[in-house]
């Protein structure tokens, strides 16, 4: 895990390493990957552990390439399979005196994530209806459902607006991973409905090339930390 030049290793090198090790399939790969995974795990917070294990026991965790062959799974006792972030993984274990900060970080990632989770309907209807016209659409990797910050706001701006005029003050939004999934959803399900109304009235969508898509939201998160006043932390 350590390179000739350094005593510890980046978190390139060390994704690197574990893409290289996806990638091959013999048994010698497979026995590195799996002891590169376990050192990872060890630093992994406890309370993260116990949510992707599911009851599963720790000693008897297994990590698997799954169907894409481009990530990491963890093989369940229920016989499914719960996705695992390697690069999440690699924060905790290389920043163990940085581990309150990087759950929060992880916490406001994820309050974002079931945010668009919470409106996929209508991001779904509007592909479908945009490809009724031009098939090229249904392609999710090419093509991207955005939102027009030209003509209105972008989701980030839209979401804030709604914490910070639709919620009472001191409102925590809890989010749960949904099993077998890296998808995340409200708990509440008032707060999720009352968002997902809001994004339909104010959202402009279109649709976008996937580069555009991701290209036009960088650095922009970065403005306000506004976020974190509405995770539970």
């Amino acid at each position: 895990m350590y390179s000739k030049r350094s005593t510890k290793p980046t978190k390139t090198g060390l994704k690197q390493e574990i893409q290289g090790l996806i990638r091959k399939t013999d048994e010698k790969s497979g026995k590195k990957l799996y002891n590169t995974l376990y050192k990872l795990w060890k630093a992994y917070p406890n309370s993260l552990k116990k949510e992707k294990l599911r009851g599963t026991a720790e000693e008897n965790v297994e990590f698997v390439v799954n169907v894409k062959g481009d990530g990491i799974e963890l093989e369940l006792d229920n016989e499914e399979y719960q996705p695992i972030s390697y690069s999440k993984m690699i924060d905790f274990y290389l920043y163990p005196e940085r581990i309150s900060i990087i759950l929060k970080q992880h916490a406001c990632e994820a309050l974002k994530k079931a945010a668009r989770h919470e409106i996929r309907d209508q991001t779904r209807a509007f592909r479908s209806k945009k490809a009724l016209k031009d098939p090229k659409y249904i392609d999710g990797e090419k093509w991207h459902v955005g939102h027009d910050y030209e003509k209105g706001d972008r989701f980030e701006e839209i979401f804030e607006k709604f914490c910070k005029t639709q919620l009472r003050k001191g409102t925590k939004i809890e989010v749960y991973s949904m099993p077998c999934s890296h998808n995340k959803q409200f708990k509440s399900k008032s707060i999720a409905k009352k968002w997902s109304e809001y994004h339909k009235k104010h959202a402009i969508l279109r649709m976008e090339r996937a580069t555009g898509n991701l290209e036009g939201n960088r650095g922009f998160g970065k403005k306000e930390p506004w976020i974190q006043d509405f995770i539970p932390f």
